[in-house]
């Protein structure tokens, strides 16, 4: 049977921003960025222009944020959209809807979202769209210029001024519409091998085995029928059929017990973003999954940087593992509170589909390495003390002998 989608996709990259030995504080790394964002990209908007009212992308983000979280994260972000691009990709008919970069000044943290719409487009040009990310296919931006998608994610991060480490990378496709019509379910359940195919990008979905794939799709969330969103390391695919019978049925609903219950049905209901993710708080779990694995993985990347990078001096060597030892510390605190705040079935699974729990697991660990490393320090630092008191003893009661004799 050929299929034709209506869809929404994200590519999204998640990294460290600035030198850990920047102690600035954050309102002045929001400056540099915002400074440097608008400098190079004119039409930049920020997230407290006077105009973002205007804008349907922080118009839905607005929306979105205030009704699932009462106008509050787990964490302060910052958002810049960079609309100067326009990228277009032409082997598949698919036109940019955002390039979105959300900075998390708290956690030295930011996000570049490339979001595109492709309708009409069957499975195989999904696919495909998919096996590109990190690939060389080109972007066209409507100046001419051609990149790949790594390298667009370059040419806007290298602006900022300050280092961008350890990038992060995640997938997601969202559809909207699929001919012939199914619902969630029946997709899920009649075509796991086409789907799986579309979220993972291999193109041989037709001859894997319709277990595994069950398997594949099986990590999966969904608060409505015409709603599911399925998870596979960091590949996320969202069904989220707004424009079904079931869909419309549900809006009417909306309607009439809000008109009843609030004078009209909250705006939220009616939200069909351009920007993958958006609607049902995907976009906003995503973020808060990827800032922790970006903070948890900095700190072990860190790890292997002073093991290649030994400290000069048993005195260096103390104070390096003390400071060490106390961010350790600090990054357990914040990526265990936020998966504490704002966590639920939808969090949860993204959280076991990034294998967060290993790495926590792991600081865990290095941080108790680190206490034992920190106590040889000391025994080594006390011995050495205590041999360099014994000498002193020992030359101060020979020169004492000797002076005996005058």
């Amino acid at each position: 049977m050929s299929f034709r989608f209506d869809t929404r996709i994200s590519y999204l990259y998640s990294f460290s921003l600035f030198d850990p030995s920047d102690t600035a504080p954050e309102e002045e790394k929001v400056r540099r960025v915002r400074q440097a964002l608008t400098r190079a990209f004119p039409l930049c908007l920020p997230d407290d222009d006077p105009s973002v009212g205007e804008d349907p992308i922080f118009r839905d983000l607005n929306i979105v944020q205030g009704f699932l979280h009462g106008g509050g994260v787990p964490f302060p972000s910052r958002r810049f959209l960079i609309r100067d691009l326009g990228l277009t990709f032409e082997k598949v008919p698919m036109e940019e809807t955002a390039v979105l970069f959300s900075l998390f000044p708290e956690f030295n943290a930011g996000q570049l979202i490339f979001s595109f719409k492709a309708d009409g487009v069957d499975t195989d040009q999904l696919i495909y769209l998919r096996q590109i990310f990190g690939g060389l296919a080109p972007f066209r931006a409507k100046d001419g210029r051609a990149y790949s998608l790594n390298q667009w994610f370059r040419a806007v991060t290298d602006t900022l001024g300050v280092p961008v480490d350890d990038p992060d990378t995640a997938y997601l496709v969202e559809v909207k519409d699929v001919r012939p019509g199914l619902t969630a379910d029946q997709l899920l359940e009649q075509e796991s091998q086409r789907l799986y195919g579309m979220m993972t990008g291999d193109e041989g979905w037709q001859f894997v085995p319709k277990a595994m794939a069950d398997e594949r799709l099986s990590n999966y969330w969904g608060s409505r029928d015409f709603v599911r969103i399925v998870v596979f390391g960091n590949n996320g695919l969202l069904l989220n059929l707004n424009r079904t019978d079931l869909a419309r049925d549900y809006l009417a609903r909306q309607d009439q017990f809000g008109g009843w219950a609030y004078g009209g049905a909250n705006d939220y209901f009616r939200v069909d973003s351009d920007l993958a993710g958006l609607c049902h708080g995907i976009l906003h779990a995503q973020e808060m999954v990827l800032v922790i694995k970006t903070i948890a993985g900095r700190i072990l990347n860190r790890q292997q940087f002073y093991q290649k990078h030994p400290a000069g001096g048993l005195g260096a060597a103390i104070q390096r593992t003390r400071l060490f030892r106390r961010e350790l510390i600090v990054t357990l605190d914040r990526v265990e509170n936020l998966g504490i705040m704002e966590i639920g079935e939808l969090e949860q699974l993204m959280l076991n589909s990034q294998k967060i729990t290993p790495l926590i697991d792991s600081i865990k660990y290095l941080l108790e390495l680190l206490e034992g490393e920190l106590d040889l320090l000391y025994q080594q630092s006390t011995n050495r003390l205590v041999n360099i008191l014994t000498v002193a003893g020992l030359l101060i009661s020979g020169l004492s002998f000797l002076f005996s004799f005058f």
